[in-house]
């Protein structure tokens, strides 16, 4: 326990995880961890837990890891819901995600793995 006093009325003490401004509890980083590794972990997460769904669509005890939604910002057929024509080239601009049981399960995994670390 580390005590530092500011003036005579009040004084900062640091516990574990917890800096205590007078008697006010506040929460300190204390760790490593960082939000942006989270963020690149949910991703690889939501990644490969797409890639073994769709690996897992042929195998018969496997199939329900790839049953999902799709949700997309645009077309179908990929020609996107913004399109920019620059005259020499036409820019489309679309957004396509699905969702599956694995996805879900791969983002489990990678907050699980975050916590861990």
């Amino acid at each position: 326990m580390l005590f530092l006093y500011t003036n005579v009325m009040n004084y900062v003490r640091m516990d574990n995880r917890n800096l205590i401004f007078g008697g006010n509890i506040v929460m300190a980083r204390v760790s490593g961890k960082n939000s942006w590794a989270l963020l690149l972990l949910i991703l690889a997460g939501i990644v490969l837990g797409g890639f073994i769904g769709y690996l897992a669509k042929d195998i018969s005890g496997f199939s329900w890891l790839n049953y999902g939604q799709n949700f997309s910002l645009g077309d179908t057929d990929g020609a996107g819901i913004i399109r920019l024509n620059l005259g020499v080239m036409v820019i489309s601009f679309g957004l396509s995600i699905k969702i599956t049981i694995a996805s879900i399960i791969g983002v489990v995994l990678a907050i699980i793995i975050y916590r861990k670390l």
